[in-house]
């Protein structure tokens, strides 16, 4: 009976915890997994954050045609 108390208790703590941290998750789940990704999404992606410049994304763009 203590048993089944108990896990009843962390079943209720693990879905209050999951329940609280959801909406603040920074990698939200997405249609597309990082290795379904093509080289032009990756490159696209990196100048959308600054990590490349134009001339930079032009060129690496040209690259893979």
């Amino acid at each position: 009976m203590w048993f089944g108390g108990i896990l009843i208790m962390g079943l209720f703590v693990w879905l209050l915890i999951y329940w609280v941290n959801r909406p603040y998750n920074p990698y939200p789940p997405t249609g597309r997994s990082f290795s379904e990704q093509t080289p032009m999404d990756i490159l696209k992606r990196r100048y959308a954050k600054g990590e490349i410049t134009k001339e930079e994304l032009d060129e690496m763009l040209g690259n893979l045609r």
